[in-house]
């Protein structure tokens, strides 16, 4: 392998047929293709030593070569490797740490921060005096990843160092360990440009009214990139220090705008509600704008919340903090705004309670025979009762896409008039009420559906009413549910019994008797053995709902069938149960995902086949074994981008320490933006946990 006459397919074959070898000789072959020329030697060497015991003969050799300086690829595979060791081969890194070498000892401390384990925290305290300034600026980036009330004052310490760069390293630490340091100590590096940046996210940690004097006074500075740093730390201080009493909010209320120049008040507004653009500080913008208050900012708050709909409550929240005059605002904007505009600033209207939104909604709508389709789902955005006929009216639409809209629209004005929706409803003849979907509406009301017309169409009407309200008699939880989908789970037509099935597992378990309970997992699970894929499907997503062990037996069988759909859902059953702690469905996960290595099954070779593979790596996140663990860090390095953010939320959700480790180690080599967001948030969600936020 070491010679120049093998190819790099001839040596990368060569390697590979060594996986599962475990002698001496295999663990040398591996430890001279950490060094090859090929990346792609290279990795699988590090993928076959990871699954291997760290041996005093493998430590030694990682550690000599993160001294082999004329051979950066034996460097970073030596790095990856330890850090996939992770804390069993944290003495060997200690050891490395204290080397003559400085750039072995910068090495071994990049490997130390992203290891973190607590023993490595005094070596890394004690690099911070190296005589070379790039070990101690490494150091002081490594301890970011670690909690000591010792690593908070040292790096609180190296704020005095003088050498810039260690400086804005440590500034970087503490914010990302969110200590808090007074403003005083701060002084000198929110008036340098180059740490200004890191010292405002450090102030929106530091509680007090110095720390917010600071921060509002960066929202004056004249660079894009100082703003966005003074507004994300303004947010981050308003929500963990705003928590108190309303007088105390006000008083915080009256001091954010007070910091605003009068005759600047344009141009500062204007440049935070740019930042409603960037997805990144969008909700601390959003927050500042609350606080300042100001009615002009109600249209773009507004708006923000159509580009990034998660911010919705926070552009609510906002919106009811601005002065009374932003409704007068929003009002003069309906005249001029798009039709995609009209939806969101009639429901920013709606939100502040006032009624010219919905009005100018209602005549706008009633103009012509079918309004627009950005119109009518903001007419479900309205508490008007005057939305109920229009909507009707559109449902009725021999437009498929109207009157899907229509009915989502009237759904969601359930929630906003519930009463009002369920009278006009019932007023409607029995003609009017299958043509504007009222039954899919019903579902949506709960207790004040009208159960007794739901159930005359369940048995008169057609097929697909029967479907319709077979899912309303279960949205609203009706105790007819079970009789009546044990029926016709037996006898009706096939779309009618899927329908069935399916009102079976939605049905809340917690409302039935042990004896319906069992007979419903006995009927579910019979139905596993159907013929019809369709049935098998829905009975095993039915048995999410269910504990029975026969369930989990049986769903653990159709998981190995040949139809992949139903194999998907068996194991979105097995999930939901392993996720109730229930041993045996990931027990059975587990044996599935052996079973499909064991008989060599393609993964990618279809879609539905990525999907069963993706839902399996989900699934694992509930497995508080080591084997689930190994496999989720295994497929942190599939082929497939999308695999891999699978594999590196399900490592974030198992809230397993060992886990930032591979984490960490994956985020370096990744390229895809999607894949490294999934494992950017798995290590926040790891970090959190481990101090217990």
């Amino acid at each position: 392998m070491k010679g120049s006459a093998m190819s790099e397919e001839e040596r990368y074959a060569a390697l590979k047929g060594r996986r599962g070898a475990a002698d001496d000789a295999a663990d040398e072959a591996r430890l001279l293709a950490l060094g090859d020329a090929s990346f792609r030697v290279r990795a699988e060497a590090v993928e076959q030593l990871a699954g291997r015991p760290a041996s005093i003969r493998i430590e030694n050799a990682l550690v000599a070569g993160l001294g082999a300086g004329d051979n950066a690829g034996l460097r970073n595979a030596a790095c990856d490797l330890m850090i996939r060791y992770g804390r069993t081969v944290a003495p060997a890194v200690a050891r490395a740490v204290r080397a003559d070498d400085a750039d072995v000892r910068k090495l071994a401390i990049d490997v130390a921060g992203e290891i973190s384990h607590p023993s490595l925290a005094d070596v890394l305290l004690s690099a911070l005096r190296d005589t070379n300034v790039n070990v101690r600026i490494a150091a002081a980036e490594a301890l970011g990843n670690f909690d000591s009330n010792d690593v908070e004052s040292a790096l609180i310490a190296g704020l005095d160092d003088g050498e810039l760069v260690f400086e804005l390293a440590c500034l970087e630490s503490l914010a990302r360990r969110r200590c808090a340091v007074s403003a005083v100590t701060l002084g000198r590096h929110l008036r340098d440009p180059y740490k200004r940046r890191a010292a405002l996210a450090v102030l929106g940690f530091t509680p007090g009214e110095d720390s917010l004097n600071a921060l509002l006074g960066a929202l004056g500075d004249e660079r894009v990139s100082t703003l966005v740093a003074a507004v994300r730390a303004l947010g981050a201080w308003l929500e963990s220090n705003d928590r108190t009493t309303p007088s105390a909010r006000d008083a915080v209320t009256r001091r954010v705008r007070a910091a605003i120049p009068l005759d600047r008040e344009d141009e500062f507004v204007t440049r935070i509600e740019a930042l409603l653009a960037d997805e990144s500080v969008a909700r601390a913008a959003a927050l500042v704008l609350g606080r300042l208050g100001f009615a002009r900012s109600a249209l773009a708050l507004a708006l923000a919340a159509r580009q990034f709909p998660m911010l919705e409550a926070d552009v609510d929240d906002a919106l009811r903090a601005l002065d009374s005059r932003a409704a007068d605002d929003l009002a003069r904007a309906l005249r001029q705004a798009s039709v995609e505009d009209w939806v969101w600033i009639v429901r920013a209207l709606d939100v502040l309670g006032d009624i010219r939104g919905a009005s100018a909604l209602i005549a706008r709508c009633e103009r012509g025979p079918e309004p627009d389709r950005h119109l009518i789902d903001a007419l479900g955005r309205v508490a008007d009762r005057r939305a109920i006929p229009i909507l009707f009216r559109c449902a009725k639409s021999i437009d498929s896409e109207v009157s899907d809209l229509a009915a989502r629209s009237l759904r969601a004005l359930a929630t906003r008039q519930p009463e009002t929706l369920a009278r006009d409803l019932a007023a409607l003849s029995d003609d009017d009420y299958r043509a504007a979907r009222g039954v899919e509406v019903e579902g949506a009301l709960g207790a004040n559906a009208n159960e007794k017309r739901i159930v005359r169409l369940l048995d008169d009407g057609p097929d697909e009413d029967r479907v319709c309200a077979i899912r309303a008699l279960a949205e609203i939880c009706s105790p007819l549910i079970l009789s009546r989908c044990r029926e016709l789970a037996r006898t009706a037509a096939t779309e009618v019994r899927v329908a069935a099935v399916a009102a079976l597992g939605s049905y809340s378990m917690d409302t039935t008797d042990a004896a319906s309970a069992e007979s419903r997992s006995t009927l579910l699970v019979a139905l596993l053995d159907n013929p019809d894929a369709r049935i098998r499907e829905a009975a095993a997503s039915a048995l999410e709902s269910d504990d029975n062990e026969l369930g989990t037996e049986a769903l653990a069988r159709v998981a190995h069938g040949s139809d992949l759909s139903v194999t998907l859902a068996a194991l979105r059953a097995l999930a939901a149960r392993a996720a109730r702690g229930r041993e045996s469905a990931w027990k059975a996960i587990l044996a599935f995902y052996d079973g499909e290595r064991r008989r060599g099954v393609e993964r990618f070779s279809n879609p539905l086949s990525v999907e069963v593979w993706k839902e399996t790596l989900a699934a694992l996140s509930h497995a508080p074994v080591p084997a689930a663990f190994e496999i989720l860090v295994e497929n942190l390095g599939s082929e497939r981008w999308d695999v891999r953010a699978v594999a590196a939320r399900a490592l974030g959700s198992r809230r397993d320490r060992n886990g930032f480790t591979p984490l960490r180690a994956a985020l370096q080599r990744e390229s895809d933006v999607v894949v490294r967001r999934a494992l950017e948030d798995a290590l926040v969600t790891l970090a959190r946990e481990s101090r217990g936020i």
